[in-house]
C-alpha cells in the first residue's frame, strides 16, 4: 500500500466513525493543511451524507456552527487548517464550553518535524484551547495498521458521544498531517460500520430523598425559577414544570430564553425584572419560602439581585453536574432535569392566595404595559422589541447580547417564536453568524435577528453566508450609533466617555446591505414597522431601526418609574 492508499484509508476510516455516530453536518473553513479531510468532506456532500458549508471567515464559521447546534441539538464538526485559523474559532468555543453546546472541533496541524522551526501556519495547536473544552485528543499521524484504525475508529466515535453527553460541550480533535495531502480518491465511505453504544445514565431520586423533600417542601410558599434552556432541554422539562407548577400553587419566574412564557398559563411570571427592581422592604408579600431553580444564569440582573437577598432554602437542578450557580444562593444541587425531579414529587400545594399575589403583581405591570404602548406613536428600542414580540407568531429569533436581550425580557411577554441567544459567555462576537446557522437549520421558518448595531458590524463577514447559501434571515438592527448599553452604566457621562464606550461607527446600513445583496428597509415608525414585519422575506433583510442613546436611557427610566409608582400606588 503506498502513502496515498494508506491516507485515504485512514481519512475513510475517520469519516466512518463520525457518520456511525450521525454527524450529519459539517462547517468547513479552506485550508491546505485540511485537504484530505476537506476533500472527503466534499464527497460526502456529493453523495448527501451530510450536508456541508463551507465559510472562509474561521470566527463566523464556529458561530455559524453555534445557531446550527442550537436550532438542531445536535452535535456540528467545524474543520480548519494549521495556525491562526484554528485560533479563530476560540470564541466560539468558549461560548460552547459555557453554554454546553456538543461542538465538535477539528484541526488540522503540521507534524511534528515541521514545529519550531518557523514553518508557516505552524503554532502551538495541543491543547490550544486549555480547559474550554471538554476533552483534547491529539490524534496520531495516518498509519493504515489495524491497530492505529482501531484507535482512530474509536476514537472518533467517543468524541461525539462526549460531546452530547452531561454535561454536553465541546471537544477538540488536533491532527497533524504529512505530504503528500491529496489521497488517492474516491474515498471508501461504507455505510456498515458498526456504531459503538455510549448509553446515558439518568439520575432519579431515592425513596429517602423523596420522603425528605415532601416532608419540606409540603404545603410551602415556593417559586420556580426557570432560566435560559436549551432547545432539547426545553423540550424535555417545560411541560413537567408547568404541570407541577399548577399543582402546588406556585409561580414560575420564566426568563425569556426558558422558552415557557409562549404558553397560556396563569401562574407564568414575565414581568419579574419590573417587580424585583421595587425596594426589597415593599417585596415582603412576594418573598417566598422556598425555590426551586432551573436552567442558567438569568438575563434580569435584578431578578437574580433580589434572590441573593433572600434567606430561604435554594434547591437548584443541575443537569450539567457543574454545581455552578450565579447568584451562590443554593443550598441542594440536583444533578436533575426537572423531568427527572418532579414527577414522583407529590406535596400539598401552597395557599391559592399565594399564587393570587403573584398574578396580581403580573396583571397590574402588563397593564402599565399596555397603557404604554397604546400611547407610543415613535419607533425607538422599546417599540421595536414590543412590536417585533408581537408579531413575531411563529419561528425563530435570535437575539443579541447587549441591549435587545435586556429589552426582550421585559417587552416580549408572550413570544410565541423560539428564542435564541449566546448566553454563555454574553458576546456581541457571531451575532450574525450564529443566527445565520439557526436559520440553515431551520428554513422553512420565519427567522428573525433583533441586533444592535455595534455587533451588527462586529460580524458583518458572516452575512456573507445569506449569500452563499441563500438563507432567509430578517435582521432588524437597532441603530443608535454605538453602544448604548454603556448609557446605563455608571461611566455614563463621564470624560471621554464618547470615545471609549459611546464609539460611534456612524453606518450606512443602506450601503452595507447592497454590498451583501439583501434587502434594505428603514421603519418610520411603528406602524410601518409593523408593516415590513409582515412582508414574505425572500432572502437576507435588513430592517433599521433609527434610535438616539440618550433618548433610549430616558425612555427606559420614565418607563420603569411609571410602573413602579402604579405599583407602590395599587399594590402597597
Amino acid at each position: 500500500m503506498n502513502e496515498t492508499e494508506g491516507l485515504q484509508e485512514y481519512i475513510s476510516c475517520f469519516w466512518q466513525g463520525l457518520l456511525a455516530q450521525k454527524v450529519k453536518k459539517v462547517v468547513l473553513s479552506p485550508g491546505s493543511r485540511s485537504t484530505p479531510i476537506a476533500l472527503a468532506a466534499a464527497q460526502l456532500a456529493q453523495e448527501r451524507r451530510i450536508e456541508l458549508y463551507v465559510d472562509v471567515d474561521e470566527r463566523s464559521a464556529a458561530f455559524f456552527a453555534l445557531g446550527l447546534i442550537k436550532a438542531s441539538a445536535e452535535p456540528i464538526l467545524i474543520v480548519c487548517t494549521s495556525g491562526t485559523a484554528a485560533a479563530n474559532y476560540f470564541p466560539a468555543v468558549c461560548e460552547a464550553q459555557i453554554s454546553h453546546l456538543p461542538l465538535l472541533i477539528l484541526t488540522a496541524d503540521r507534524p511534528l518535524e515541521l514545529q519550531d522551526i518557523g514553518a508557516p501556519q505552524t503554532i502551538d495547536q495541543q491543547k490550544l484551547y486549555g480547559d474550554h473544552v471538554k476533552h483534547f485528543w491529539q490524534l496520531p499521524l495516518p498509519e493504515p495498521s489495524t491497530d492505529a484504525l482501531n484507535y482512530l475508529r474509536q476514537t472518533v466515535q467517543h468524541s461525539v458521544a462526549l460531546a452530547r453527553q452531561e454535561p454536553a460541550g465541546p471537544i477538540h480533535l488536533n491532527w497533524p498531517l504529512r505530504k503528500p495531502l491529496v489521497p488517492k480518491l474516491p474515498f471508501n465511505l461504507s455505510a456498515n460500520v458498526q456504531p459503538l453504544d455510549f448509553p446515558t445514565l439518568h439520575q432519579q431520586l431515592s425513596v429517602d430523598q423523596l420522603q425528605q423533600l415532601k416532608e419540606k417542601l409540603a404545603g410551602k410558599r415556593g417559586i420556580i425559577i426557570a432560566g435560559p434552556q436549551d432547545k432539547k432541554t426545553a423540550q424535555i422539562n417545560n411541560q413537567c414544570l408547568l404541570e407541577w407548577s399548577q399543582a402546588v400553587n406556585w409561580p414560575i419566574i420564566a426568563d425569556p430564553l426558558s422558552n415557557l412564557r409562549a404558553v397560556k398559563q396563569s401562574n407564568l411570571i414575565s414581568t419579574a425584572d419590573f417587580l424585583c427592581r421595587m425596594p426589597m422592604d415593599k417585596l415582603t408579600a412576594y418573598q417566598p419560602e422556598v425555590v426551586i431553580q432551573t436552567g442558567a444564569t438569568l438575563v434580569s440582573a435584578a431578578t437574580s439581585n433580589w434572590l441573593k437577598k433572600l434567606s430561604v432554602p435554594v434547591y437548584y437542578l443541575d443537569q450539567h453536574h457543574r454545581n455552578v450557580e450565579t447568584t451562590l444562593q443554593a443550598d441542594y444541587y440536583f444533578p436533575m432535569t426537572a423531568a427527572e425531579f418532579l414527577p414522583n414529587l407529590t406535596i400539598k400545594p401552597a395557599p391559592i392566595t399565594w399564587l393570587q399575589t403573584w398574578q396580581q403583581a403580573q396583571h397590574l405591570i402588563q397593564n402599565q404595559l399596555a397603557v404604554y404602548f397604546d400611547q407610543q406613536t415613535e419607533l425607538n428600542e422599546i417599540t421595536a422589541a414590543y412590536f417585533l414580540g408581537t408579531n413575531l407568531q411563529h419561528g425563530n429569533a435570535f437575539i443579541s447580547n447587549s441591549m435587545p436581550i435586556r429589552d426582550v425580557e421585559n417587552f416580549w411577554l408572550r413570544p410565541q417564536a423560539q428564542l435564541f441567544c449566546n448566553r454563555g459567555a454574553n458576546g456581541i462576537d457571531g451575532i450574525n453568524s450564529t443566527a445565520l446557522g439557526m436559520a440553515a437549520q431551520q428554513p422553512l421558518d420565519k427567522n428573525f435577528l433583533l441586533t444592535g448595531d455595534l455587533a451588527f458590524f462586529h460580524d458583518l463577514t458572516g452575512l456573507q453566508m445569506a449569500r452563499n447559501y441563500n438563507l432567509k434571515l430578517r435582521v432588524v438592527v437597532n441603530n443608535n450609533n454605538g453602544g448604548g448599553i454603556f448609557s446605563f452604566l455608571p461611566q455614563a457621562g463621564k470624560l471621554g466617555f464618547e470615545q471609549v464606550f459611546g464609539t460611534p461607527q456612524n453606518l450606512d446600513l443602506q450601503r452595507l446591505a447592497a454590498f451583501y445583496q439583501a434587502d434594505y428597509q428603514l421603519a418610520a415608525d411603528p406602524a410601518d414597522f409593523q408593516k415590513l414585519l409582515q412582508q414574505p422575506l425572500h432572502n437576507l433583510e435588513i430592517i433599521e431601526v433609527r434610535t438616539e442613546r440618550t433618548v433610549n436611557l430616558q425612555a427606559h427610566h420614565r418607563l420603569n418609574h411609571q410602573i413602579q409608582t402604579a405599583f407602590m400606588k395599587e399594590m402597597i
